[in-house]
């Protein structure tokens, strides 16, 4: 009798009825079919259950930290913490400061002699906290590769230790003097990243100045365009041209010749950076639009009050107020326009897109350099 044995098919029960030895042998000889003995013959399910087994396990070991390794962190996070936001507490303490500076003469039930103190403190506080915040956003502008917005915080701390009280705004005109042309500038050029470095970005800034110039120079451009470059340059370039000279020469005085001359200049300047800040915004979004008309009119108020201040006696009750209440005001403003750098460090890089020049420039910038 014949039997046929077909692939995958267990040999049928009739071979037992043949010669049994025969029949035994063909049984033997059979492949058993093969998707029976994958599972047997394949390594990787016995080693499968290892695996994610082992996962797990590994997961827990990572997330089990040593207490120290804890307490490390946490003292990171305290220490970041307080890096990030003590500028905003000096200048804050100063706005309180110098709010009762300028209020405690008209209050009569606080002693003179407690108002004196709290008045000189506030001074004191000013000339020498706000150049530790200067130096410190500074850093965080060199830190992005940012030279001139750099060089514009930092470069009031070198004058304001040694200046009168009712000068101190020429100081301020010379971070606002080159600030106001930057901002104007980063429209055109989009923003500086630190991954360029200091080369690229300086190369960037360069040629933005020149393409203001040339927009301001060209009689073709567009009017809108040209006021907004006559009111950022010519600001800039006023505020510079009086500071300079007012501190070099007139920094100890309110009222001479000199000071009136280049003080009244500085503020000239300051008053048209603060109009194209005000009426021509640099920021893309609604919401940083907002938050530099607000910056430009804390600007705004005391530049008109350095004006007056020129023609008011050095010595008088007046100008104690007004000194006062500028450097409130100034430094409000100066909280808000220091934000702006933490941001730009905070936020992760931008693409090309929005980081102005592309890749492709970049590397061609790279190549003519080299």
């Amino acid at each position: 009798m014949n039997a046929t044995i077909t692939p995958n098919q267990t040999p049928p029960a009739v071979l037992a009825t043949v010669d049994s030895g025969r029949a035994k042998a063909l049984v033997q000889l059979q492949a058993p079919p093969v998707t029976e003995l994958a599972p047997s013959m394949s390594p990787s399910v016995n080693l499968a259950p290892e695996r994610t087994n082992l996962a797990p396990e590994r997961a827990l070991h990572q997330t089990q930290s040593n207490p120290h390794d804890q307490e490390i962190d946490r003292d990171r996070e305290v220490l970041n913490y307080i890096r990030k936001n003590y500028p905003s507490w000096f200048n804050w303490v100063t706005v309180v400061l110098h709010t009762l500076g300028a209020m405690l003469p008209f209050t009569s039930i606080v002693p003179k002699s407690l108002s004196a103190k709290i008045k000189e403190f506030a001074v004191n506080f000013s000339r020498w906290g706000v150049p530790l915040v200067k130096i410190h956003t500074g850093l965080e502008a060199l830190w992005g590769c940012r030279l001139p917005e750099a060089i514009a915080r930092i470069a009031p701390t070198l004058f304001l230790p040694i200046l009168p009280f009712f000068n101190f705004q020429l100081a301020y005109g010379l971070s606002s003097g080159i600030n106001v042309v930057l901002e104007h500038m980063e429209a055109r050029i989009g923003k500086l990243s630190r991954d360029n470095g200091f080369k690229y970005n300086n190369q960037k800034v360069i040629n933005g100045f020149k393409s203001m110039v040339n927009d301001l120079m060209n009689p073709n451009a567009n009017i809108n365009e040209r006021t907004k470059m006559f009111l950022a340059l010519g600001g800039g370039g006023f505020m510079l041209a009086g500071a300079v000279p007012a501190l070099l020469f007139a920094r100890n005085s309110l009222n001479s010749p000199a000071a009136k001359i280049f003080g009244t200049i500085r503020s000239i300047g300051g008053f048209l950076g603060d109009l194209s800040i005000i009426l021509f915004s640099t920021k893309p979004t609604v919401e940083e639009q907002r938050k530099e008309k607000i910056v430009g009119s804390f600007f705004f108020v005391p530049t008109i009050m350095d004006i007056l201040q020129r023609w008011i006696n050095q010595d008088s009750d007046a100008n104690e107020i007004f000194n006062h209440a500028k450097t409130s005001l100034n430094t409000i403003g100066e909280v808000l326009w220091s934000s702006f750098s933490t941001d730009r460090n905070t936020k992760p890089t931008q693409k090309s897109l929005q980081t102005g020049l592309g890749f492709a420039e970049k590397r061609s910038f790279e190549a003519q350099s080299a």
